[in-house]
């Protein structure tokens, strides 16, 4: 028997727990970002844009921090699709 693309799915997602990767995302970016303010002060949180930190050396640092904010928002979605 031929197993279709959402079959896939649904047994991906029953082997890795999605709602801790959702829960724990935000919190390893904001942690992130309160490091990256530490790196460079001359941001200032109130009026900056987080997107800002990831302009020079220390960029590798915010593109990782979105990279994880991207999976904990599929892991997001995939734990609310399993729900429904």
């Amino acid at each position: 028997m031929k197993m279709s693309a959402s079959s896939k799915l649904v047994m991906a997602a029953s082997i890795v727990v999605p709602s801790p990767i959702a829960a724990a995302g935000p919190a390893t970016v904001a942690l992130m970002i309160i490091g990256l303010h530490a790196l460079k002060p001359e941001f200032e949180p109130s009026w900056c844009f987080i997107s800002e930190y990831a302009i020079g050396r220390h960029a590798w640092i915010m593109k990782g921090g979105f990279l994880i904010w991207a999976v904990s928002c599929a892991a997001l979605a995939l734990a609310l699709w399993q729900e429904a």
